[in-house]
């Protein structure tokens, strides 16, 4: 369940209370009808979350395990959105829809909303003031909040620049441009079609799309081991990378009760031990926050039990390069100085992996 979603239920709620404006006693029916169901469906995740963290909402509103005032911030990184640049918020649908910015990929969103946009604008203002109730406004109310509540997020933060978010605001107005290709048929002449010139377009435009999706998916080669060809290691070293080998190495080289912290590695898919994920990349400036310096860190490992370090070098290169605060500790020499006088070298990897031992106080 995405907390950020929280406005789409805000919004039906006030799209049911004007619809009922002239008589707000008929309004408690129709509202408890969208809010019943909406509550107990989110339910389960709210109470599961609740049984877990002590936080329904987790990690937001009341914090919770794991959590403190320096991951709040390092997880909202705020003051990193694109800020209130007239020019880049003009061309936040474009850069929308190329997915220029986006903190993670969750795959194209397609050209029709960006083409139809300014058709959808022209349309709607051409018809404002001539007192008709149209019945793509409430649809067109329900994504103009989605949007503008994304791109507050947006301005504020670069982690909440992410598409999928605006899924909402996307599936409501698939019905408006649906009746907006059906009303084209009234520009037509015996001679050429508008409504379907522009149903060809869109059939073309699927046609490239799905052409571009299966054409990611087969270079993936899945029908390599459907066909046999590779085996389980080969497929999963093919498709997760050198991931999957470092995560092969550590089950082969550290005993069973091994327990590994990663520095800038998220994952710990296929670890067999007990790996402990730098799950949103702060883990580093958080031990910083919390015990101050080298030792303290090293210390704090070896009495939560840590008996190794693995840390992805290429992924701290990369923060460093490109100045992410929200993933650096104060101190830029930290991670230096934890290799040189707190950790002993294992195992390094061309790929940019290094695994290090914790040892025992001297």
């Amino acid at each position: 369940m995405k907390y950020t979603s929280f406005v789409a239920p805000l919004t039906l709620v006030l799209l049911v209370a004007w619809q009922f404006r002239k008589n707000w006693r008929a309004v408690v029916r129709p509202l408890l009808t969208l809010t019943i169901p909406a509550v107990l469906v989110a339910l389960p995740w709210y109470l599961k979350t609740f049984w877990f963290t002590g936080n329904p909402v987790y990690p937001f509103v009341f914090g919770g395990v794991y959590w403190d005032a320096y991951r709040a911030n390092a997880y909202a990184a705020p003051g990193t959105g694109i800020g209130l640049d007239i020019v880049a918020l003009l061309r936040l649908p474009h850069d929308l829809t190329l997915g220029l910015k986006d903190a993670s990929a969750d795959g194209q969103m397609g050209p029709f909303f960006l083409i139809f946009l300014p058709v959808i604008v022209v349309y709607v203002l051409a018809r404002v003031g001539k007192g008709v109730t149209r019945p793509y406004n409430a649809l067109l109310f329900f994504a103009l909040l989605q949007y503008l509540f994304w791109m507050a997020g947006a301005i504020s933060s670069a982690g909440l620049w992410q598409t999928r978010l605006m899924l909402p605001a996307f599936v409501a107005l698939c019905p408006v441009l649906a009746w907006l290709l059906e009303d084209l048929a009234r520009f037509d002449h015996p001679q050429f079609s508008l409504r379907r010139f522009v149903g060809l377009v869109i059939v073309f435009a699927l046609v490239l799309n799905l052409v571009a999706q299966l054409a990611g998916w087969l270079a993936l080669a899945p029908h390599r081991y459907v066909l046999g060809d590779d085996g389980r290691d080969a497929t999963l070293n093919r498709i997760l990378g050198p991931h999957y080998t470092v995560m092969q190495d550590i089950n082969d080289l550290l005993s069973e009760d091994a327990v590994v912290a990663f520095l800038y590695e998220p994952r710990s898919y296929y670890c067999e031990r007990d790996c402990r994920p730098d799950s949103i990349l702060d883990e580093l400036g958080h031990l910083e926050y919390l015990y101050g310096d080298a030792a303290g860190i090293a210390a704090t490992w070896r009495q939560q039990g840590v008996t190794h370090v693995l840390i992805f070098d290429a992924g701290y290169n990369f923060v460093v390069v490109t100045e992410l605060a929200s993933a650096l500790p104060q101190d830029l020499t930290l991670m230096e100085t934890l290799k040189t006088d707190w950790l002993e070298p294992v195992m390094a990897w061309e790929t940019g992996y290094s695994l290090y031992v914790v040892p025992p106080v001297q």
